[in-house]
């Protein structure tokens, strides 16, 4: 299984795993990045844009903390987990067939 495969299924499925919080905590650091970037470029050509750009960049790393600290607090979920939960994995206590099946049930004899 691949690291596309964990994301999706922790996209669907309840939990969160390695994967998908990699993957997000990847976004969030882009988005950052972009947004000091931005700030860095606004200073000198829009000066007035700074305190707003500063206001979304706060947003932007406290929703971040947030969401690392939600999520570790929670737990993660091994992905394998979430197959199950969705029917897509292998089950490691299959069900044993059943003894009695409709064909095997003794005739009543009036």
């Amino acid at each position: 299984m691949g690291l596309f495969d964990d994301i999706a299924f922790g996209a669907i499925s309840g939990g969160v795993n390695i994967s998908t919080l990699l993957c997000l905590n990847v976004v969030l650091f882009l988005c950052i990045s972009s947004m000091i970037a931005w700030l860095v470029v606004s200073i000198s050509a829009y000066p007035f844009l700074v305190p707003h750009i500063a206001f979304l960049l706060f947003m932007a790393i406290a929703l971040s903390i947030l969401i690392n600290w939600f999520v570790l607090n929670a737990g993660l979920v091994d992905p394998k987990k979430q197959q199950e939960e969705l029917g897509l994995g292998e089950t490691s206590a299959e069900k044993p067939p059943s003894t009695t099946s409709p064909a095997s049930k003794p005739e009543k004899k009036d």
